[in-house]
């Protein structure tokens, strides 16, 4: 019987191993392959009660007296708050950039603290500087009053009594957040850390935890941080707290249409080759070399299968597509005079497609766009604060745009409260982008153009071109029928004997960028010069730089021939 029950378990954890697998291996690939190097070269500078561990620079050098001596006497201020002493002295790791901090400790924020080491870990330059977060609040917080109720709220009563969280006071959070009709909604807030943008969740609470200790107290704030339960009777000198604070009018966008001559910009999932790294910045400068004035900046949401509701957001970590890795590309991109498209997709897994996301009942329906909206809403609010130039609001999500297309004129009335720039949506080509009804509420008609131009192996170059005629004329239509432009927001050939055929290409192993460089360059003689069209962005160029040539990903045309055949028609003006 015993080997029946161990039998049976050993099956049941095979199965969930493999139907986890994809999460299973991610984190093996992030914790153990890709585990990042401990070879970052500190010096130290110590004082009275605080160990400096910096990384050398120009500025940290000739800064890291005076930050030191400003942490320490913020630590002697805090400490006198609380009536508390930290059990031991301060370490303090300063780093000059994300990539840095991400190398020694996978977080990416610009400020960390951990209290089981007594040490805070801040990013500091001579833009940002993590030390002014008050990340010691955190360690004594932990040291009075022991862990919080929800993890989250150890942040977020730290924010609290430092008046200021992610660069921005409280207040300048409460104005920037009301203008955009995001008012705060309690009790549920003090719970939806995972299910809301961390800019809501965290300044709305934070704001909510100073009024707390302001209105009630030290205690009353003790017991909120300790169980997240409110004063009782707070609501009415809540709601008089709120009115008084500013709250500016926004004045509303003007669509203008600009041609764009983009690249689905790829992230590299290492510590040292992502978006916040120097190897994506050399990047960014081979695109601009080659004509490349726009980029796709492409976060991912992760659902665990296509009929179950749940988006998990990306998180802070350095291998992935962190809110601090978007706002390190788009500034990169920025520095060298090209503009960015922040393009959210969901990643869905066991080998699925978003396409593929349908639920049976309204319930299912209901609970899915609620979580949509607000994962949305997290990067619209995150491409208005770092000034992207325009925000895809989806990608490929084909049921749910033909089924419910109510929910998503829905959808785009909120995000056009809160982000103020062109707006677009990426219909996946066939019966989603000729079927799709809201195209007249987008500032564009966004097409992922995987559309065949080869029936089989054999076809030709006029065959070819025939074909992609066809196609071109019937992209036309859509564009007359709602009066809006078209951009492509991906297009892209494999480089193997499959370029152009579709979802057929994956049949295809054989290299041939020869061919793939043939519809490159058969894309580009069709569409430039129609006076509908306003630019594409090829899939895909990695942020890594080392990813090219025959070796790189199939669909790249870094180092390939596809890349002069870009360079050739990007450097072109167009003729209508």
């Amino acid at each position: 019987m015993k080997k029946y029950f161990v039998l049976i378990l050993s099956l049941c954890l095979l199965g969930t191993v493999w139907w986890n697998r994809h999460a299973v291996l991610f984190l093996l690939y992030t914790h153990w392959y890709r585990r990042p190097p401990q070879n970052v070269q500190f010096s130290e500078l110590n004082s009275n009660r605080i160990h400096v561990y910096f990384v050398p620079s120009p500025y940290l050098t000739s800064h890291v007296k005076s930050i030191a001596l400003n942490v320490e006497q913020n630590l002697t201020s805090a400490e006198k708050e609380f009536d508390t002493q930290l059990p031991s002295d301060l370490k303090l790791y300063l780093f000059n950039n994300w990539e840095e901090k991400g190398s020694q400790i996978r977080d990416v924020t610009l400020a960390t603290a951990d209290p089981d080491q007594n040490a805070i870990y801040c990013v500091v330059n001579e833009q940002k500087d993590g030390t002014r977060e008050r990340p010691e609040y955190r360690l004594l917080l932990r040291s009075k009053w022991g862990k919080p109720a929800q993890v989250e709220w150890l942040e977020i009563t730290a924010a609290a009594l430092a008046d200021r969280w992610n660069q921005r006071t409280l207040s300048d959070w409460a104005n920037f957040l009301l203008s955009r009709d995001l008012p705060p909604h309690f009790p549920a807030l003090f719970t939806a850390a995972e299910s809301q943008s961390g800019f809501i969740v965290y300044p709305w609470n934070a704001l909510f935890a100073k009024f707390v200790k302001e209105k009630y107290g030290w205690n009353a704030l003790k017991t909120l941080y300790q169980t997240t339960t409110p004063p009782p009777g707070y609501q009415s000198s809540w709601q008089d707290f709120l009115k008084s604070l500013k709250t500016d009018s926004l004045s509303e966008y003007k669509s203008a249409s600009e041609f764009q001559k983009g690249m689905s910009y790829a992230y590299w999932n290492s510590y040292d080759g992502g978006y916040p790294t120097e190897k994506s910045a050399q990047s960014l400068n081979e695109l601009r070399h080659i004509g490349v004035n726009w980029i796709a900046a492409i976060p991912y949401g992760f659902m665990r299968s296509h009929d179950m509701a749940y988006i998990h957001f990306a998180g802070h970590s350095v291998f992935g597509e962190s809110d601090e890795s978007m706002l390190a590309v788009t500034e990169q991109a920025h520095s060298i005079g090209m503009k960015v498209m922040m393009k959210p997709q969901i990643w869905v897994a066991h080998d699925s497609w978003p396409g593929r996301i349908e639920f049976d009942n309204e319930a299912g329906w209901n609970e899915w766009f609620e979580n949509y909206e607000a994962w949305i809403i997290h990067y619209a609010l995150l491409s208005e604060m770092i000034h992207v130039d325009q925000l895809c609001i989806g990608t490929e999500l084909v049921e749910t745009t033909l089924q419910k297309p109510e929910r998503w004129r829905e959808l785009i009335s909120k995000v056009r409260k809160i982000y103020h720039g062109p707006i677009v949506y990426a219909a996946n080509w066939g019966k989603e982008f000729e079927g799709i009804k809201f195209w007249d509420q987008l500032d564009y008609i966004g097409l992922d153009n995987y559309y065949p131009v080869r029936r089989d192996a054999s076809d030709n170059i006029d065959q070819m071109r025939s074909m992609f005629n066809k196609q071109r004329d019937m992209i036309r239509n859509v564009s007359a029928q709602f009066g809006k432009p078209v951009l492509f927001t991906e297009i892209g050939y494999h480089a193997t004997d499959g370029a152009g055929m579709g979802t057929h290409e994956d049949d295809f192993t054989s290299y041939n960028e020869r061919l793939q460089a043939d519809c490159y360059r058969l894309a580009m003689e069709t569409y430039w010069n129609e006076p509908w069209f306003y630019g594409m962005y090829w899939w895909k160029w990695f942020s890594d730089p080392t990813d090219a040539g025959k070796d790189a990903d199939l669909h790249s045309p870094h180092g390939r021939m596809a890349e002069r055949v870009i360079q050739e028609w990007y450097s072109k003006a167009r003729s209508n």
